[in-house]
């Protein structure tokens, strides 16, 4: 067997050993058992809601107030390097009153990824995320921790006073992807989740995330 022979099944044995990893040199960590997702914002947005279609339930048209925090476990399967990786999440719905601040900063720093979620009938939910952005900057470094901006109840669109094109311009101002969702329909939440549990796992494991969106 020649040189050039011998150096081309090398390779071939590498890209067969490195897996999901795509036979990256660079050092992979293990997948995390469970991650950790947090949501965001003001109160009302619809946080609730959405966490509990995250967790297969039914859409409710009014919800409990959140006093503090609570915590939902969700299991979901994601694509990595074009493979099934199945992945556990606690996802963790937080209180968007301002007495509450302190305790959603303090849990930011023990999570993989956060959903910031506005609703696109009140202006102020809106206004408000920069000073979330700034609460949250306390306790990671948002140019690569994953992180998205929802802009939720996009079913109202008659009392819709947010456009889109407002939302997606304030998100590239961040360098933050944008999803548009309606916890009533459903719209958009799929999509979300599994991005930011794909981001998240990536993050974890020391992978690129070479799906932004925005």
């Amino acid at each position: 067997m020649n040189k050039d022979e011998n150096e081309k099944k090398v390779e071939e044995k590498k890209k067969k050993e490195g897996g999901c990893c795509g036979g990256s040199s660079k050092k992979i960590k293990p997948k995390p058992k469970i991650l950790s997702l947090l949501t965001i914002g003001n109160q009302s947005v619809g946080k609730t809601a959405i966490l509990n279609i995250f967790i297969g339930g039914q859409f409710e048209e009014k919800t409990l107030m959140t006093i503090g925090q609570d915590c939902r476990i969700v299991n979901r399967t994601i694509k990595i390097d074009n493979e099934d990786v199945k992945q556990q999440v606690k996802i963790w719905d937080s209180s968007g009153q301002e007495r509450f601040r302190d305790i959603v900063v303090s849990s930011a720093k023990n999570t993989n990824g956060i959903f910031l979620i506005y609703d696109v009938t009140s202006q102020k939910t809106f206004d408000d995320l920069q000073g979330w952005i700034e609460s949250i900057e306390k306790a990671k470094d948002l140019k690569t921790f994953p992180f998205i901006i929802m802009a939720n109840k996009i079913d109202l669109e008659e009392k819709r006073v947010i456009t889109q094109e407002q939302g997606k311009a304030f998100a590239a101002s961040k360098n933050m992807p944008y999803f548009e969702t309606s916890a009533k329909t459903g719209q958009g939440l799929n999509e979300a989740l599994d991005y930011l549990i794909t981001a998240a796992t990536k993050s974890v494991m020391g992978l690129p995330n070479d799906n932004i969106i925005i």
